[in-house]
């Protein structure tokens, strides 16, 4: 293409892109700068990474020329190191036995790269973007390898909390005892400061690897340290460990959980940097954000407990777990549980947050407590006369008193600071029990959100159903349209969401897919004793072709109908397009097995077709090489993709 500078007296110059007689023009824009005579003269041209201006303003930056062909060789550097750690991973991951630190190492150099990619301005941005993605997913499979391989294998009981068959030697704790190791005192653990719980230091009294006390345990391997003191919650009375870091200036050690054995706390995890050993005074730093959010679940947990009891007819807890993403409780009861039964609960373990209540740790003598759960007496054992409760209510007032629980675990000063508790489960589990969960804090701040869009989704959804179903002359396209997306609908979400909400719109959508179905049936019914009646057509029209490609007329279930198209069409290649409503179309196809190959199959026959039609395929009777099939909305290009079809069966059959 060149360029023509025109000259327009009373307005201003423009330049103009296109063909030499301009009729093709296409760029038409007002300039007076110098320009190249022919795009051909640009070269290249290279989109690359904007800095950011501010203000919300978005720019485009891209290089031409010369310099284009000097970004694109840093992108195939860029790509070529990318490409060179991705093999290097994968070929440690299929390698046994290698140690942690090796991993630890490929972490880094992933993370080096990814910061390279976020903050280079002068390589293509597609190869940074495709780039970023690939060395994010490599960090994520590494993270994900290295807190597995870093954990010990622990039992879990019904609950899903970690049972007390931790796995410590007995000949570790034999050893302590004859070196006269004194047991960990854990006090510490309840002390606060503004910021959360109080640091403290200690001295490291033991290192366990493997089972047995060593001297020193190197980088990235696991081991367990114990302290003389701490201020880690060890994991028991319902609740999760905690999870922190353990560091001096030769070493630090990232804790992934802790436990308690015979009285030693064991702090389990990895040594990130250095190598770990003992007689050092460390500096223990609790995961506030981690204990904060089991402490706001612990207390979400009484408050639970306290709501059931006082509105189920009968309500025997049996174990629960509060962790750092949700809370869980396991209970029996008679009957099943009502929504509106669910609702008065969730709704007052809310009146007490909102209420502000003190809650207050103390001691109690045994003999006064009221009741005690089963699942709290392994807790009872461990006190002679007296046994630590958590107290929720108002110091001032005993009337106000809404909870009083034997309890060890931590909890918040005021059940305002848990925040918003939300239900998401309640569902049977196993032997006759049932399980509920909920959410607090920040994660039910996550999903009030989700439940808020999911919502605002579902009742458009629903309104617009429910005024086509009102039409006085329905359009019976239109409610296949509808049944479509209201079964999706009813299978589909990927978020935990509140789960009264979720049952109110499963319900509605539940009736929403009776009726449409009602009024459909006639629709699907004659739309499958027209396929039968057209297939016969289809099939004589065909019978001296060597494929069929053809568009059914037939209109109504779009997947009945060419399903059955398929199975009558078995003996050459056969590729059909049927309408599903108004919005979408159903492209299937099936090859013979004696005619697949290298070079034709269903799915290879399928992929330009899928291609033009911007569809989203699927299989079909689960071999891609003998059925394949695409859904798509872009009815206007039946005919293209037709053309597309034809095109590639008939030069394969010809070649043949």
């Amino acid at each position: 293409m060149q360029f023509y500078f025109v000259e327009y007296p009373e307005t201003v110059s423009v330049i103009s892109i296109g063909s030499a007689d301009c009729k093709d023009a296409v760029s038409v824009e007002p300039c007076c700068g110098t320009h190249v005579y022919n795009t051909a003269d640009i070269k290249d041209f290279v989109l690359i990474p904007s800095k950011s201006h501010g203000s919300g303003v978005k720019v485009l930056s891209a290089v031409t020329g010369d310099l284009a062909s000097v970004v694109q060789e840093n992108g195939n550097a860029l790509c070529r190191k990318v490409s060179d750690i991705k093999q290097k991973i994968d070929a440690t991951f299929e390698k046994p036995n290698v140690p942690l630190d090796i991993y630890l190492d490929l972490l880094k150099q992933v993370k080096s790269l990814i910061k390279e990619c976020q903050t280079k301005y002068d390589a293509p941005l597609r190869d940074l973007k495709e780039s970023e993605a690939i060395l994010n997913d490599l960090k994520l499979k590494l993270g994900d390898f290295i807190n597995a391989s870093s954990r010990t294998d622990m039992n879990l009981d019904d609950s899903g909390m970690l049972s007390q068959g931790h796995k410590i030697d007995p000949q570790v704790l034999k050893d302590l005892k004859v070196k006269k190791v004194p047991l960990t005192n854990d006090t510490f653990k309840y002390e606060y400061c503004e910021k959360g719980v109080k640091p403290i230091s200690a001295k490291v009294v033991a290192v366990v690897r493997d089972g047995q006390l060593v001297d020193c345990v190197e980088r990235g391997l696991n081991c367990q340290l114990v302290l003389d003191k701490t201020n880690f919650y060890a994991e028991g009375d319902d609740q999760a460990g905690d999870e922190g870091k353990i560091t001096c200036d030769d070493y630090t050690v990232k804790i992934n959980k802790v436990y308690e054995v015979n009285g030693y706390i064991f702090h389990d995890g990895y040594v990130e940097e250095g190598s770990a050993v003992a007689d050092k005074v460390v500096d223990l730093a609790v995961n506030e954000e981690h204990r904060l959010a089991c402490s706001q679940n612990h207390t979400a947990l009484h408050l639970l407990s306290r709501a059931m009891k006082n509105t189920l007819p009968y309500f025997f807890p049996l174990s629960a777990n509060a962790g750092p993403k949700d809370l869980s409780l396991n209970f029996s009861s008679k009957g099943s549980i009502s929504d509106d039964q669910l609702r008065i609960i969730e709704m007052n373990v809310q009146e007490s947050i909102q209420a502000k209540l003190d809650v207050a740790q103390s001691q109690m003598p045994i003999e006064s407590l009221k009741e005690v759960p089963p699942c709290k007496a392994a807790l009872i054992k461990e006190f002679e006369h007296h046994v630590p409760v958590v107290k929720i209510g108002r110091s001032d007032d005993s009337n106000a008193l809404k909870s009083v629980e034997p309890c060890c675990g931590t909890h918040v000063k005021s059940t305002g600071d848990v925040g918003l508790f939300i239900i998401i489960t309640q569902k049977n589990a196993k032997n006759k029990e049932r399980l509920i969960r909920a959410v607090t804090g920040k994660q039910a701040l996550v999903v009030e959100k989700d439940g808020q869009n999911y919502d605002k989704e579902l009742s458009e959804l629903e309104q617009h159903v429910s005024a086509c179903l009102e039409k006085p002359q329905r359009d019976v396209l239109e409610l296949w349209d509808c049944l479509r997306e209201v079964k999706e609908a009813k299978v589909h979400h990927e978020t935990e969401l509140p789960l009264l909400l979720f049952r109110e719109h499963q319900a509605k959508l539940t009736e929403l897919t009776k009726q449409l179905t009602k009024a459909t049936d006639d629709f699907v019914q004659n739309g499958f004793r027209e396929v039968k009646s057209e297939i016969e057509d289809v099939l004589k029209k065909f019978s001296d072709e060597k494929f069929i490609v053809h568009h059914l007329s037939s209109i109504g279930d779009g997947k009945k109908i060419i399903n059955y198209a398929i199975e009558k069409s078995a003996e050459k290649p056969a590729i059909y397009f049927a309408k599903d409503g108004h919005k979408s179309i159903i492209c299937s196809c099936s090859v013979p097995k004696s005619l697949v190959s290298s070079s034709f199959s269903a799915l290879l026959w399928i992929n330009p077709v899928a291609s033009v039609l911007e569809g989203q395929a699927r299989t079909l009777f689960k071999d891609q090489e003998l059925f394949y099939s695409v859904i798509s909305k872009r009815i206007d290009k039946i005919d293209e993709a037709k053309a597309i079809a034809m095109k590639f069966v008939d030069l394969y059959l010809s070649n043949k």
